[in-house]
């Protein structure tokens, strides 16, 4: 094998086609190894690991979609790039092929020129990310956005706030979607759903940043997105040891960490919230979230988190309905840090589209108190300097 050229494993059953794909892939500058079932695809990944992967889908035995699932589960191989060959070219057929971890589907026949470009893209795009997800010179900030119950605006304020970070131009900023059963992020920032914080805790390996980078979603913003699991039942797989790691982790990459807590009092997100430089402690109006919250700031006192970390955030601060915020601060025992108005259509039609409303609409109200938020935090938490402009 030619060590000089990069490595790709082609399977495929039919041996005619094979031979043709394994030309073309030589001829634009690859080594090639073939394997002629899913089977014995697997026992060559045993003894070398390839730089790509090309699989057809259709074989006798197992599958394409199901090797490309074994491969995932490996952990030499689980993020290695994947382009899926077959002659089903419907829209599900497609989404199957992206569910088994593939990153890139053509439909057979194949013409050469594309396979080559759309390989060397996937290959290009793999090796700048692992510069692009060098640590930074000094630690990041995480401020987690927390509330004691679900329905306040937590997530819709983390990802503006995340964009409001991104538009200070303060560095590298990540989302990290850590409402590990019911997480939004994703639908309310149009990012189709590939890779999740499912797909660290899967490898046997141990997450560092090389790792993270493979499952980080880069929005056209400029945040990346570490997103929840796609599936409910999906969560329990996650536990708090991977929560740390990933919290002791993000830190180090990006210069602002923020993080979408989930709604509960588990292991979790505890360990978020000790984590944290800053908590935002999200509560609206009404006499339930009030109460919870009250509850929430003394047990922080009492595990040790220290007071001058949270910051509590009253959202929907403008509805009239018999609480106002002076009532709120005289049961919190302390005053509200920050007073976020209703933004009512605005806001559902930034969420419908999936573009936020602080990129979307600048001047709103609740925009211009996110920015704010984001400067105070430049300011007093000392966030790291921005790094030179990088494409991802």
């Amino acid at each position: 094998m030619d060590t000089s050229k990069p490595h790709v494993l082609l399977v495929d059953d039919d041996p005619r086609i094979a031979e043709a794909t394994r030309l073309a892939l030589i001829k634009g500058g690859y080594a090639v190894t073939y394997a002629q079932s899913a089977e014995q695809a697997l026992e060559v990944l045993k003894q070398e690991v390839p730089d790509a992967a090309v699989l057809d889908v259709m074989m006798p035995g197992m599958d394409g979609y199901a090797l490309c699932r074994q491969m995932r589960k490996m952990p030499t191989t689980r993020l290695i790039p994947v382009i899926m060959l077959t002659a089903r070219g419907k829209l599900e057929d497609k989404v199957s092929g992206f569910q088994a971890g593939a990153d890139d589907y053509l439909v057979k026949p194949a013409e050469p020129r594309e396979l080559i470009y759309r390989l060397k893209a996937l290959l290009a795009r793999i090796h700048a990310r692992q510069d692009l997800y060098k640590p930074i010179g000094a630690a990041g900030k995480l401020i987690a956005v927390f509330s004691t119950k679900g329905g306040v605006g937590k997530t819709t304020l983390a990802v503006n706030l995340a964009m409001a970070f991104q538009k200070r131009n303060v560095g590298r900023v990540a989302l990290f979607d850590a409402n590990l059963t019911f997480g939004e992020t994703g639908s309310l920032l149009n990012v189709p759903p590939v890779r999740s914080i499912l797909d660290l805790v899967k490898t046997e390996s141990e997450i560092d940043n090389y790792i993270v980078s493979q499952v980080m979603t880069r929005h056209s913003s400029g945040v990346h997105l570490l997103a929840s699991p796609f599936r409910p039942e999906h969560s329990e797989l996650i536990c708090a040891d991977h929560i740390r790691k990933v919290a002791e982790l993000l830190p180090t990459v990006f210069s602002v960490v923020v993080v979408d807590c989930e709604a509960s009092y588990s292991e979790r997100m505890f360990v978020i919230l000790e984590r944290a430089d800053a908590i935002l402690l999200v509560v609206i109006p009404e006499i339930g979230s009030v109460l919870h919250t009250s509850y929430f700031l003394e047990m922080a006192e009492k595990i040790g988190v220290n007071p001058e970390r949270i910051f509590p955030v009253l959202n929907r601060a403008n509805s009239k309905v018999g609480l106002s915020a002076t009532d709120i601060e005289r049961t919190f025992k302390r005053p509200l840090s920050l007073k976020v108005p209703s933004s009512g259509r605005a806001l559902t039609q930034c969420a419908n589209s999936g573009n936020p409303l602080v990129l979307a609409q600048p001047r709103h109200p609740v925009s211009q108190q996110l920015l704010k938020v984001a400067d105070y935090f430049v300011e007093h938490l000392g966030v790291s300097e921005p790094e030179p402009e990088w494409v991802d």
